[in-house]
This record gives structure tokens, sequence and C-alpha cells, in this order.
């Protein structure tokens, strides 16, 4: 599956369908708010994001969620948030990512769902994106960047989990059940940062 199809899948979803998508991209991408952590020795921030990430990826309705807690939540996430500017590598931008996914995440009561997800969805993918340049040292000139990209093991994975998270929200079974099967989906096949840890 490619992106496209991806982002196309992701907008004929219900909203609270839609929403659980974006839990499992979410969680997807939290190990590289932890890598960023335990590489800068702030591991209390890591679990304070994990906590905040926690409290919006517990419901799966969004109907009966309380605008009140997301907002708060956002505000934490927001605080949280690592400027690129202060460090050196690139184990803040991986943080900047996933705290930028629970933000859209936290913020997307009361604003366009789907728009929101396909965020999220985007900064999977350039998560994934830099993940291959930095593993493979890619010349920024190499005309066949884009192509190499596209066709990396780790873009592909990339994109099929997307697609199982996708099919999974699909499903006919009560949100409560998705939900969790998301959870234990993403839990199972983390982001791309994780792929760079065990390399």
């Amino acid at each position: 599956m490619i992106q496209s199809e991806v982002h196309e899948a992701i907008s004929r979803l219900s909203a609270n369908k839609c929403y659980l998508v974006g839990v499992g991209l979410v969680r997807r991408l939290a190990p590289g708010f932890d890598f960023f952590a335990k590489k800068h020795a702030q591991l209390e921030r890591g679990e304070d994001f994990l906590r905040a990430l926690s409290r919006i990826q517990s419901t799966y309705d969004v109907a009966l969620s309380k605008q009140g807690v997301f907002g708060e939540v956002a505000s934490v996430i927001a605080h949280l948030t690592p400027d690129t500017n202060d460090y050196d590598d690139l184990s803040a931008s991986y943080a900047l990512d996933a705290a930028s996914s629970a933000w859209l995440l936290a913020t997307c009561l009361g604003s366009p769902m789907h728009e929101k997800v396909l965020q999220i969805s985007v900064l999977s993918i350039d998560s994934a994106d830099r993940v291959i340049q930095e593993l493979e040292r890619i010349d920024f000139f190499d005309k066949n960047i884009e192509k190499l990209i596209q066709n990396h093991k780790i873009m592909l994975k990339e994109l099929m989990a997307q697609a199982k998270i996708i099919e999974i929200a699909s499903g006919n079974h009560s949100e409560e059940i998705i939900l969790s099967e998301i959870i234990g989906y993403a839990d199972s096949n983390l982001g791309s940062v994780a792929l760079r840890q065990m390399d």
C-alpha cells in the first residue's frame, strides 16, 4: 500500500474509528520520545509523556471524551515537547514527531478529526524517512533519493503497519475491542525509531 492509499482509507473512516487509528499511530511513534529521554538522561520527562499519552488513548468513544481533559493533556504535551535547536542530534526530532502526533490527537475534539489523523500519519512517515536517511547515510543530491526511501524496508514496514491499523479499525467489533486490538498491534509493531534502536 502506498501513502496516498493509506490516506484515502483514513478519510473513509468514521470519526471514532479515525481517532482509534490515531491512537495506534501515536503509540507506534512513542519510542521516539523514549529514545530522546534516555539519550539525554531525562527519564522523568519521558515518563510524563507516557502518562499524558495514556490519558488520551484510554478512550474509544470521542463523543464521550471531555474537551477539558484533552485540553489539559495537550498543554502538558506542548510543555514536554523538546526544541530541536537545543539538541545536536536527531533524537530530539524523533521526540518532536512523537510529541506533535500526541498533541494532534489530544486536540482533535471540536476540529476536523480526519485532518489531524492524516497529519499524524504524515509525521509517522516522515519519521521513517528520517530514520532511513540516518541509517543509510543517503546523499541528499542523489537523484534517486525519493525512490530509495519509498522502496526501503523501513518505509514499506511503516506503510504496511498503518494499513493494518486502518484494517483493524475498520472491523465490525465494538470500539472498545478495536482499541484493544490496535494497541496490541501497535505495541508489537513499533515505529521506525524502535527499528533504528535494534540495528
